[in-house]
């Protein structure tokens, strides 16, 4: 059995997985029985047709792997169980979503059900701006659920863009380590490299995207990691807007975006082309620049974050300067690209 153990060591494990999504996503690229595609319209960030649900063979490996992982080599505590309990959950919302375009409301009720009784299961001790919660019955659940729905909603939405999703994801996730000096679970690994290997057919020009199968659940893998996998001997209570420095530039791009749309009278549930990404993507040439760029755009939030207790600032002062920062940056953005809205026309 240690012969079998060494055999299974992280590193093989995950080159099994990137070795796996890149032969699968190649075959099902080539594959004319079996496809799904995302048909380009006007809110769209590609033109004509491209395969989508790419995320099925990031996730199958992992699935097939974590099955035979947890039965021989390690029995997963609590946490680990019901990490992957969402993980399926999400897939297979997603992978409906694409195959039957579930209305928006339908999967929110479901999403709101699933995590109610997710975090029942597993509460998690957090304050909220530095006030802690706890005493005020339900109001945790609720801000914990907005959290995860917004974050996995909000990589929904970015996934559209070649490669903008993927690298974001990646970015986030080897940044953990970093942000909050805490061991990045094994199975994130396996994620990441199932990524990768998914992440040939993502660049420009995208042959393949994720689809609502990959955006959702790889939304969710990053909601719930400061959440369940935060080092508690040095947060003790983990403070839920410092879950901001994961992902600044999608936290910023998305909320104000949602503002903005609520203003004009939009259904923010609706398809829309009004993300910053989209503006400036839809101005430029070159799309895989413009991903490349929003990327390394969340870096001015996470040095500082990382350095934070080193130099004895208090989290809450980087959340501050590091928001309004990213906001004012928005705008400034914003008004040189936006594009303008026509009037309505009056009736004779």
């Amino acid at each position: 059995m240690k012969q079998i153990s060494f055999f299974w060591n992280p590193v093989f494990t995950c080159a099994l997985i990137f070795f796996a999504t890149s032969f699968f996503s190649w075959i099902y690229l080539h594959s004319k029985r079996f496809t799904i595609s995302d048909v380009s319209n006007e809110r769209s960030m590609h033109v004509g047709t491209t395969k989508k649900s790419g995320g099925i063979w990031i996730l199958l490996p992992i699935f097939c792997l974590a099955i035979v992982w947890f039965s021989v080599f390690e029995i997963p505590d609590r946490k680990i169980f019901l990490f992957f309990t969402g993980l399926f959950f999400f897939f297979l919302i997603g992978l409906a979503d694409d195959l039957l375009s579930l209305s928006a409301g339908i999967r929110l009720v479901l999403e709101i059900f699933f995590l109610i009784v997710f975090f029942y299961l597993e509460p998690v001790r957090f304050s909220f701006l530095s006030l802690s919660i706890e005493n005020i019955p339900g109001l945790s659940t609720l801000i914990l659920i907005v959290y995860v729905l917004f974050v996995v909603n909000v990589c929904n939405f970015m996934d559209g863009l070649d490669a903008y999703l993927s690298s974001h994801f990646l970015f986030a996730i080897l940044a953990f380590p970093f942000l909050f000096h805490s061991h990045l679970p094994l199975f994130y690994s396996w994620i990441c490299a199932g990524v990768f290997g998914f992440l040939g057919f993502n660049l420009p020009k995208a042959k393949l995207f994720l689809g609502d199968s990959g955006s959702l659940p790889l939304g969710y893998t990053i909601s719930v990691l400061p959440l369940f996998f935060i080092d508690g001997k040095l947060w003790g209570s983990f403070e839920i807007s410092s879950a901001f420095f994961l992902l600044p530039v999608f936290f910023v791009d998305g909320v104000v975006t949602i503002f903005l749309r609520l203003k004009d009278g939009e259904n923010i549930f609706q398809a829309h082309r009004r993300h910053l990404y989209q503006l400036i993507a839809v101005s430029s040439k070159n799309k895989g620049l413009v991903s490349f760029l929003f990327t390394i755009a969340n870096l001015p939030a996470m040095i500082p974050f990382a350095f934070h207790r080193n130099l004895k600032i208090p989290g809450s002062i980087v959340f501050w300067i590091c928001l309004v920062f990213y906001v004012g940056v928005y705008f400034l953005l914003f008004r040189k690209f936006r594009t303008p809205r026509p009037n309505p026309v009056e009736r004779q």
